[in-house]
């Protein structure tokens, strides 16, 4: 299962409305329509003055040919992940090398610092919830 749904809607298509109906409709067959999801209207360069973002998701209206247009699309995605992720802090030692490895693969590590005095490593961390759950329940 998605944990995050992008739905690209081709902003300069005259249907475009309709063809986010539709798709929303299909998320909502398939029981996908509950999960997060972010609408990003492309072809910003081709529009007129009069377009109406036609959604109640998260949405932004972006032009591919503009470098600044995906930073701020990568900052949304970015934003809207780390929402859905739980923040972690650990001491690890050095022997618990299972964890550390599975730390390492399965989350987002935002410091790994070696504690000279506890001879132990420091770790902060983001990860999605069941992964936490698993890896974190001992500690």
């Amino acid at each position: 299962e998605a944990d995050l749904i992008l739905h690209v809607v081709d902003a300069a298509h005259e249907n475009y409305v309709e063809h986010e109906k539709t798709v929303n409709h299909l998320l909502k067959e398939l029981e996908a329509h509950q999960i997060p999801m972010i609408v990003v209207y492309n072809k910003k360069d081709l529009l007129n003055e009069s377009f109406i973002i036609s959604t109640k998701e998260e949405a932004i209206l972006i032009s591919t040919f503009e470098s600044s247009d995906i930073t701020r699309l990568l900052h949304v995605l970015e934003n809207k992940i780390k929402k859905q992720l739980t923040s972690y802090t650990l001491n690890v030692s050095p022997a618990n090398g299972k964890l550390l490895s599975e730390l390492e693969s399965k989350t987002v590590l935002l410091t790994k610092k070696w504690l000279e005095t506890e001879e132990m490593f420091l770790i902060k961390g983001l990860a999605p919830n069941n992964v936490a759950n698993i890896l974190l329940k001992d500690q």
